[in-house]
């Protein structure tokens, strides 16, 4: 059977009565038949006489034909060059990609969006088909062909991709966007006439043959080329500044930077043992791939990452539809270390290079970003599956790479971000562990690349994935290292030559291949001054990285050791940067470089604070001082330190904590004793801040991972138990000093200050609640304990006879800014009620078994701002006073929390009483949570009785998203009124705008309840509408098509999304009414920035009356748009039509003092023309424009007299050439 030829079709063009006419969607152009059309007759007739098949069948014969393809030539190493590249490419690696197009097109066709109604696309895979038919042996034709197979699948998957994602999503800087996927369709059919017609001839001889073919695919390709240059710009899109905003709002890390500084370390020609592997080439191949790259601290793989990165980042260019994304973890910035930060740099970086951001992410900003909360680690998860699974609809591939994973601490105790540390808390790398293996499973079209070191529970996790042990491959890679870094060094001290030889030998020739101790041998013998030194240096060159620890801590003089170790515990476990000179004034140190000279520079190095924080300065006690490498931290608490002569510098985490602690809160009581004239806030001491806000936490840290160390058998050596309980006793006397009555000044003097460190940008500015006390009210010894944790010391106060029920009055400076200050009874808190809000399980069991009360409402305000582990502590305080109850207030309260997700919690409430009557209040509650809908849907299905709403949702305006409304109004036990459920309605659909909503289930309720619906909800609709057309459509359909008006087109116009331009042509389109055009609806048109301004401005343009004038303020406010291509299109609309002579329009633009920007005078200029006359006029006005710029400090490159003499010039010039 052959391929019919389709009827002549003509591509919609605008009208001089229509000038936007569009398509219905039942009007959908058939491109493959337009591009079909295009051919010439010949062209036509020989795809036609091809039989026709189905198209899953086409598929399933080219990927037969290209693994037989494959299998013939792979063993023989042949390769190809790959086009714009100077690489070669394996026949391997080019079927593989090959079938990874044609896999994704598969799908494309079996989910029934390739539109291809003709059966053209298909019919182009069988040409492929031919085509690798056609080459049998010949490897010079095979070179052409496979090349193109290449080109061509990968072209016909993503333009199916794009035919059915793009081309309801048109921006307005893409002009004849269907026009240009003709185009394309165009050299793909020509080309596939070219090979069927190479196929039909009979050639005996061979190489003619061969020659025949790849000439005629020579001639083909530059057209493929050209196409696939049109996909690049049609892929180009870009993201708005809402949309912008909301990645920054997600995630604000400076992830690039670690990857930038590995990379500048790399030797030329590295890391290509990895590159050119196998093992890579079948990872970026292969579906669900998780490669690991294991090896001990100070291998490389920090570097390997950085050049794998950059490798997928250059590779993503020849394969636009693979999104990359990173994260390099480090132990001396506690962000990196930290599974949300992890998660939403992905998700910000995948929807980044996407260009698209999907609505589960718009959903996150409109519930979060508006109250000021952030979404937790579970929610952000569920977005990055939801972001995945996108991409794999669409044909589109992720590829992760997490560096350093074994940094992330493997310990319940470690809390890097919060003020405290809850119990119950997993091991953050156990979480982390578990989403990567849970990801690889779920994600086919993702794949994950890890760096580590091999620990255990990481070995355990990845026992099934491909690993490779980077030790074994590295040598090549090290030996590049050493002999550049030697020659470098001889370049500098040529008296060093001599030794050249030797000291390439034996550092390259011992076993040890870690990058970290061949770079330390390098230093050591760059330190040598004479040729003894470096003799000496040569003959005692360390074995191990350990043994070269080991030899520099020996080095330290005696009289420092002290003051080394203790400087090395701070910095390897501090819970901050710290800089110099806070290292230096806990040290008593009078200069802040002596930290570095005391601790030398193979254990500390020191960096620019600026790539920590802001506002830095530059002097060297400004810089924040860091462990040199991992392997020094791991090498402090190591067995090798422990079992060598440094052992004088081992001190197990656990006894590092207990010491800075006690010595931290020395520092505080002495510090106070000899300056109590002053406020510990004001001073100017450098440590005497982190002392403030985290002697409490090393001492907790400390005392809770003592417990576990005995309790837990850590496989990290520990002291003797007699040691940790020493340290512990004197820490807990030392920091139980601060607390007791003796010591009353210094302990007030320290939480006034702790008060001030934690909300001080409110005390100082004098901006904190009128209700709140004195910074320096009292606050009760018990409950500052309790609040911070401190188990033993609430154990210690209490024997001392605290009183446990005593209230503090307690504002929200203490706990922080999601802790307010009540007026009422509950802000005077309890030592229960403290630690229950911060949620320490421990301590809260302990006051509860000691006797502390707990009324009804201590129990309402902790369910209302507990922080964390709330259903624990819940269930903790319900078990042990039996005598509280679970009624509808302490529900009500719950659904008050906004510090985090309160499902969990309310799932235990709800389980444990079967009484609570669920009202109204708790419903309109339950809609501003940040797990509304799990809570909603819960509430519903618990409610026994019915619940009549009546307006109580209408009267507080709140906002319902479409599932809440689904929700509401499909509950049976909901009793609500026409009207109500009507204003619910309405109240929803400023969300279903913004979210994209395309729920048919949610536009049918509008039938039954929007008769209320009016030009208002309209506007708000089509300003806010994002993703697609389908509510503004529904609504129009709605209320009828009569309401489109001059208001509702600039709030279209007002629409900022990437549907801006498609739904102003629709609304356009279907415009009943004649428009009421004055001069100032046509200011108002050119003052809106939006792309869809352009389709309105013209069709304004094109049906205004002739007395409306462009004056010379639209133009202006035209000008102000920021994309230069969209103002130049604008001018050329607005100065095209009748309007204001070109000189006031001029003179207009260069007086508005608020708008200097005189690179657009110059777009004005150049669609003006040449010969606009610039009179002295206005030069002068554009004189007096430019002083005045000059004088409020308008920083531009050019300025407005520049500019007009540049176009007089250029009119001189003109004038003489045409004399001539």
């Amino acid at each position: 059977m052959s391929l019919p030829i389709p009827p002549s079709t003509t591509p919609s063009t605008p009208t001089a009565s229509n000038p936007l006419s569009l398509r219905s969607s039942s009007q959908r152009r058939d491109l493959w038949a337009e591009a079909f059309e295009k051919l010439s007759p010949e062209e036509r007739q020989i795809l036609t006489k091809e039989p026709r098949k189905e198209p899953l069948v086409i598929i399933e014969d080219v990927i037969g034909l290209v693994e037989k393809r494959s299998r013939d030539y792979q063993n023989a190493g042949w390769k190809i060059r790959r086009r714009g590249s100077k690489s070669d490419v394996n026949v391997r690696d080019g079927a593989v990609k090959v079938l990874k197009s044609v896999i994704s097109f598969k799908d494309l066709i079996a989910s029934g969006v390739a539109h291809d109604p003709s059966g053209y696309a298909s019919s182009v895979w069988s040409v492929v088909s031919l085509g690798l038919q056609l080459v049998k042996n010949d490897l010079d034709t095979l070179e052409a062909v496979f090349e193109s197979a290449f080109f061509l699948s990968d072209l016909l998957a993503r333009f199916a991709s794009i035919d059915r994602n793009f081309r309801d999503r048109i921006l307005d800087d893409t002009p004849d966007f269907e026009n240009t996927i003709v185009n394309v369709y165009w050299a793909i059919l020509v080309y596939s006439a070219e090979i069927t017609k190479q196929s039909r001839k009979n050639i005996p001889n061979r190489k003619q043959e061969s020659a025949e073919v790849k000439e005629a695919v020579a001639t083909i390709i530059g057209r493929l080329d050209q196409a696939n240059s049109a996909l690049e710009r049609i892929e180009t899109t870009t993201l708005t500044n809402e949309e912008h905003q909301i990645l920054r709002w997600l995630s604000n890390i400076d992830y690039s930077r670690l990857s930038e500084q590995a990379l500048a370390r790399r030797e030329p020609n590295s890391g290509t043992w990895f590159l050119d592997s196998l093992e890579f080439g079948d990872w970026k191949a292969s579906v669900h791939t998780l490669l690991w790259l294991y090896g001990p601290s100070g291998c490389g793989k920090t570097v390997l990452s950085s050049i794998i990165i950059e490798n997928l980042d250059d590779w993503r260019e020849l394969e636009p539809h693979n999104f990359l994304a990173y994260w390099f973890v480090t132990f001396s910035d506690h962000r990196t270390l930290r599974i949300e930060n992890l998660v939403a740099s992905l998700i910000r970086q995948l929807c980044a290079a996407a260009k698209s951001l999907p609505r589960s992410l718009r959903d996150l900003w409109l519930q979060h970003n508006a109250a000021g909360s952030r979404p937790n680690t579970r929610i952000l998860i569920k977005t990055l599956n939801s972001i995945l699974s996108e991409f794999k609809n669409v044909g589109q591939n992720a590829f992760i790479v997490i560096d350093a994973l074994d940094e992330v601490p493997n310990a319940k105790f470690q809390q890097y971000d919060s003020a405290s540390t809850q119990d119950g808390q997993p091991s953050e790398r156990r979480d982390l562990l578990d989403l990567i293996i849970e990801l690889n499973k779920r994600h086919a079209n993702l794949h994950l690349l890890i760096t580590s070191r091999g620990e255990d529970d990481i070995c355990e996790s990845f026992r099934e994935s491909k690993a490779i042990k980077i030790e074994d491959s590295v040598a090549g890679d090290l030996e590049l290292y050493v002999n550049n870094a030697v020659t470098k060094m001889i370049e500098r001290e040529k008296w060093k030559g001599k030794w050249k030889a030797q000291m390439k030998a034996r550092i390259i020739g011992q076993d040890e291949k870690r990058f970290r101790w061949a770079y330390l041998q390098v230093q050591a013998l760059s330190d040598c001054v004479d040729f003894d030194q470096i003799e000496n240096a040569l003959e005692t060159i360390p074995e191990s990285l350990e043994a070269t620890y080991a030899k520099v801590l020996s080095w330290i003089p005696p009289r420092n050791a002290e003051k080394a170790r203790f400087m090395l515990l701070l910095i390897a476990h501090s819970f901050k940067p710290l800089s110099l000179a806070d290292v230096a004034s806990a040290a008593s140190l009078p200069e802040p470089d002596d930290v570095l000279n005391i601790c030398t520079s193979t254990f500390v190095s020191a960096a620019k604070a600026s790539a920590f924080r802001l506002g830095a300065g530059k002097d060297s006690s400004d810089q924040v001082v860091r462990l040199d490498h991992f392997s020094v931290k791991e090498y402090l608490v190591s067995n090798s330190i422990k079992e060598s002569a440094a052992s004088y510098f081992y001190k197990s985490e656990q006894l590092a904590h207990l010491i800075l602690g006690e010595a931290l809160v020395s520092f505080l009581i002495q510090y106070h004793q000899l300056n109590s004239h002053l406020n510990l806030s004001y001073s100017r001491d450098p440590f005497l801040k982190y002392s403030i806000k985290h002697w409490s936490r090393h001492a907790r840290t400390g005392q809770t991972c003592e417990i576990q160390s005995l309790t837990t058998g850590a496989s990290r050596p520990k002291p003797d138990n007699s040691t940790l309980v020493a340290e512990r006793e004197s820490l807990e006397d030392r920091t139980h000093n601060l607390f007791r009555f003796e010591f009353s000044a210094a302990y007030a003097a320290w939480t006034t200050s702790f008060r001030i460190e934690i909300s001080g940008a409110w005390y100082m500015a004098g901006q904190q609640p009128s209700t709140w006390p004195p910074m320096n009210a009292p606050f009760p010894p018990l409950s500052c304990a309790s609040s911070l944790g401190l188990n033993t010391h609430v154990e210690k106060l209490l024997d001392d006879g605290a009183d446990i029920d005593a209230r503090s009055i307690l504002d929200g400076s203490w706990l922080g800014p999601s802790f307010p200050y009540f007026d009422d009874a509950r802000g005077i808190l309890t030592a229960v009620q403290l630690a229950a809000c911060e949620g320490h399980v421990d301590v809260s069991s302990k006051l509860l078994d000691k006797g502390a009360t707990v009324t009804p409402n201590d129990l309402e305000f902790i369910a209302a701002h507990g922080q964390s582990s709330l259903d624990k502590i819940l269930q903790l305080i319900l078990e042990k006073r039996p005598r509280l109850w679970i009624d509808e207030s302490l529900v009500i309260s719950l659904l008050s929390n906004r510090n985090i997700g309160i499902s969990d919690a309310l799932a235990f409430l709800l389980s444990t009483s079967k009484n609570i009557a669920i009202d109204r209040t708790a419903i309109v509650k339950a809609t501003k949570c940040s797990d509304t809908s799990e809570v909603l849907a819960m509430l519903l299905n618990y409610c026994k009785n019915p619940l009549k709403l009546d307006n109580a949702i209408v009267t507080l305006k709140i906002e319902l998203s479409p599932d809440q409304v689904k929700l509401l109004f499909n509950c049976p036990k909901i009793v609500a009124g026409i009207e109500e459920r009507g204003w619910m309605y309405r109240m929803s659909l400023r969300q279903a705008a913004f979210l994209g909503s395309t729920d048919s289930e949610y536009f049918a309720l509008m039938s039954k309840y929007g008769a209320g619906i009016g030009a208002e909800e309209l506007k708000e609709v089509v300003r806010r509408q994002r993703e697609n057309l389908a509510l503004s459509k529904a609504l129009l359909d709605h209320v009828g098509y009569n309401a489109i008006d001059e208001t509702l087109l600039l709030a279209a116009a007002k629409n900022w999304s990437s549907i801006c331009s498609d739904l102003m042509r629709y609304l356009l389109n279907h415009l009943e009414r004649d428009l009421v055009i004055t001069e100032q609806f046509l200011e108002d048109v050119a003052n809106c920035k939006e792309a869809g301004t352009l389709q309105l401005m013209e069709y304004v343009l094109q049906h205004k009356p002739d007395e409306v004038e462009v004056t010379a303020r639209a133009v202006v406010l035209a000008a102000e748009r920021s994309h230069e291509v969209v103002v130049e299109r604008m001018m050329r609309l607005l100065l095209g039509a009748r309007g204001q002579a070109p000189e006031a329009v001029i003179k207009a633009v260069i007086t508005r003092f608020d708008f200097y920007r005189p690179d657009r005078l110059e777009i004005v200029l150049k669609v003006m023309g040449p010969s606009v006359l610039i009179t002295e006029e206005i030069m002068e006005l554009a004189r007096v424009s430019d002083e005045k710029q000059k004088t409020a400090e308008l920083a531009s490159e050019k300025s407005w007299t520049a500019i007009l003499q540049d176009y007089r010039s250029k009119q001189a010039v003109k004038v003489v050439d045409r004399d001539d």
